[in-house]
């Protein structure tokens, strides 16, 4: 066992070390300027006790940084040659690297990573992987996290005192809570039809991860390990440093540019719609007033603005 590994309360540890030949996992690690971090989050990737049925896609979105060094450092590693390093010669921006590696991965799960994440044990991916395959109408897995500071200090990980399992397990659920998944936590079933649905989504969208999880739930429902089996930076993303009009403004705009190209299952379209509309009615007319500028000025469809508005006005009356 490595030093570094945390004791856990493991699913079903008479199965740790078996691996089911008819599926594998595909890692996609996507990266720009993380250099810093990105030795920790792929040597813990490397680590995996998993056999050989892996395949590790390291996308650096064109860093700027030693972040190809940092690959390359690795080259001796006894698993290096389960490693892709694609390094762009322009950067494509977050949406469309991932996209991109989507696309050309060939594992029957997906497991996620962002270059300044990391896992905590070594058994991870097996014990999603097997919960995945004993489980068929589960389509997603994620679980608790440890959260880490620019500084490297640890706190605690996301609560999830107020949701258990049978709360917080599809669409629904996902939207009323909101996301409380962590990137490096999610395991999911490939899906030819989820690449091509996130290609079609407009590279400025904001909240990829939040678009990711609901096109992933249309397949199935979603389960979470109480573990913490991964650790999170806090505040080394732009997303989780910033303030709760900006995120709104993010979400919302996410939100109206899948609405408006057909992103989404009917189902799923529906629901998002449902929550939209609950949150035009019931924030204060100045946020209203200011977020609809702020769509308005990153040019979202005005007919789709006008008719939140209109929601708006009726909600007063």
């Amino acid at each position: 066992m490595h030093g570094w590994e945390r004791s856990l309360g493991l699913l079903r540890p008479d199965l740790i070390g078996f691996i089911n030949l008819l599926s594998t996992v595909s890692v996609i690690i996507i990266c720009f300027n993380q250099a810093e971090y990105l030795g920790i989050t792929l040597s813990r990737v490397l680590d995996q006790d998993c056999g050989e049925l892996i395949e590790i896609i390291v996308a650096d979105d064109c860093s700027t940084d030693n972040t190809e060094l940092v690959v390359l450092g690795f080259v001796n590693h006894p698993r290096f040659h389960l490693v892709e390093y694609i390094k762009r010669k322009n950067n494509l921006g977050a949406k469309d690297n991932f996209a991109d590696a989507l696309s050309i991965v060939k594992g029957e799960y997906i497991a996620l990573c962002e270059g300044d994440d990391y896992w905590i044990t070594t058994h991870k991916i097996e014990l999603q992987k097997q919960f995945l395959d004993e489980n068929t109408d589960v389509s997603l897995v994620f679980h608790n996290v440890e959260i880490v500071d620019d500084m490297g200090n640890l706190s605690d990980g996301f609560d999830y005192k107020f949701i258990d399992n049978e709360e917080y397990h599809d669409v629904e659920s996902f939207l009323k809570f909101g996301n409380k998944i962590p990137t490096c936590s999610v395991m999911f079933r490939n899906s030819s039809c989820i690449s091509e649905k996130i290609k079609q989504i407009h590279r400025d969208v904001k909240v990829l991860d939040h678009i990711i999880w609901l096109l992933v739930l249309e397949n199935g429902r979603m389960f979470r390990f109480p573990q913490k089996l991964g650790a999170y930076r806090y505040g080394v993303g732009t997303y989780s440093t910033k303030s709760r009009g900006k995120q709104y403004y993010e979400l919302i705009y996410s939100y109206s540019s899948c609405q408006v190209n057909g992103i989404f299952e009917e189902r799923v379209a529906r629901k998002i719609e449902e929550k939209v509309n609950g949150y035009f009615r019931s924030e204060s007319l100045g946020n209203i007033v200011r977020l609809c500028f702020r769509l308005y000025r990153a040019n979202v469809n005005p007919s789709w603005i006008m008719g939140k508005i209109k929601i708006k006005i009726k909600s007063l009356v």
